[in-house]
């Protein structure tokens, strides 16, 4: 994560069901806590699209997040924004936002109940 964002007191990141979380440790502390908090974690992204505004960049896309954490286990899609700052290293993460959005057949409950085993192991 170090690499992706830009090491700055402006940078913003939005999980799901949080607080805004502001400046640079403080994003990269809420990374550590939600990967500490799962055994495993699978991304499956859809709908990318990018889009560069000179020295801005704007990434929207869809994630299918599967996640293992103990004997819980859990998947949602949530729809993203990722907005990324050229600098003299290259592009660098500023704002993440991510929230739930609708349902996927692709991602129902009886394809969970089928592969949920497999993937706690």
């Amino acid at each position: 994560m170090r690499k992706v964002w830009k090491p700055s007191p402006y940078v913003k990141c939005l999980h799901p069901g949080w607080h805004i979380v502001v400046g640079y440790e403080h994003v990269l502390e809420s990374w550590r806590m939600i990967f500490r908090s799962a055994s495993s974690m699978t991304f499956v992204l859809e709908d990318v699209e990018a889009v560069s505004l000179g020295r801005v960049g704007i990434v929207t896309l869809r994630e299918k997040l599967t996640t293992a954490a103990a004997d819980h286990f859990s998947r949602a899609v949530l729809a993203a924004t990722n907005v990324f700052e050229l600098t003299d290293d290259g592009w660098k993460l500023i704002l993440h936002q991510a929230g739930p959005t609708e349902t996927d057949q692709s991602f129902s409950r009886d394809d969970a109940d089928e592969d949920e085993d497999d993937f706690l192991r």
